[in-house]
């Protein structure tokens, strides 16, 4: 009789580690390996090093800019995924619901906003720790801004002390998340209402804010509603 029990038991924690997610499919984005960017984006990076090192020290105190800090700005995303060197899911680009709008979910034109906004940080050595893409849409007078995360390095080996909001931002999915669900949160201030909801496929780490005048916080959510399961119908890693 306690063999049989004790079969049992081996049986179903058998069970439980098939059916639950394997190391790789925790719901994470999946780590970018090193090398797997485009060269023309780790050129990029290699020229703002050099740019940076062939200064002067009193040129380097006066400059603002933090070295291995790149962007580049693009009007179409598959010149985005070209660049960055990956195929990246973005579902609101054909999404009949939304407008095309700039990068910060402006009508197109404005102030000549490009529509697609990539930023990354690497280091001298040629490490890219970081991809972030900015794009942005429209729905009536209501902003639609996504953010999509692309990460080098596994999120154990950073600290909220980096200071890095793309850091900060992988930090808190990982803390709140629950298996593959999206985890929403809302936010405001005098300016504007907004909803957030993150949630990771591939390797991806996307962010989709939905950015509305004070007051409008009511008519916000249904249009998350309506661009979540667009992105929870990609698969998970």
């Amino acid at each position: 009789m306690k063999r049989l029990v004790l079969w049992i038991m081996t049986l179903s924690l058998l069970m439980a580690a098939c059916t639950a997610p394997h190391e790789g499919q925790q719901y994470l984005p999946e780590l970018v390996a090193e090398g797997d960017f485009s060269e023309a984006l780790y050129q990029a990076l290699s020229d703002d090093w050099a740019a940076y090192d062939a200064m002067s020290e009193e040129e380097k105190m006066c400059s603002s800019h933090l070295p291995g800090w790149c962007s580049r700005e693009f009007d179409e995303w598959e010149a985005v995924e070209q660049f960055v060197g990956l195929t990246i899911p973005n579902p609101l680009e054909e999404l009949e619901l939304l407008e095309k709008g700039t990068y910060v979910g402006m009508p197109l034109g404005f102030m000549n906003a490009p529509r697609f906004s990539v930023a990354w940080y690497g280091t001298r050595e040629g490490h890219v720790e970081w991809v972030l893409i900015n794009s942005g849409y429209r729905c009536g007078d209501i902003r639609v801004c996504l953010e999509t995360a692309l990460y080098s390095d596994s999120p154990e080996s950073k600290s909220r002390e980096r200071g890095w909001s793309v850091e900060h931002q992988r930090l808190d999915y990982l803390e709140e998340r629950e298996g593959d669900k999206a985890v929403i949160t809302t936010d405001g201030d005098s300016a504007y209402d907004t909803y957030m909801a993150t949630l990771a496929r591939g390797y991806a780490l996307y962010t989709i804010h939905v950015i509305g005048e004070p007051g409008t916080r009511e008519e916000l959510y249904p249009v998350l509603e309506q661009l979540l399961p667009t992105f929870e119908e990609i698969p998970v890693s």
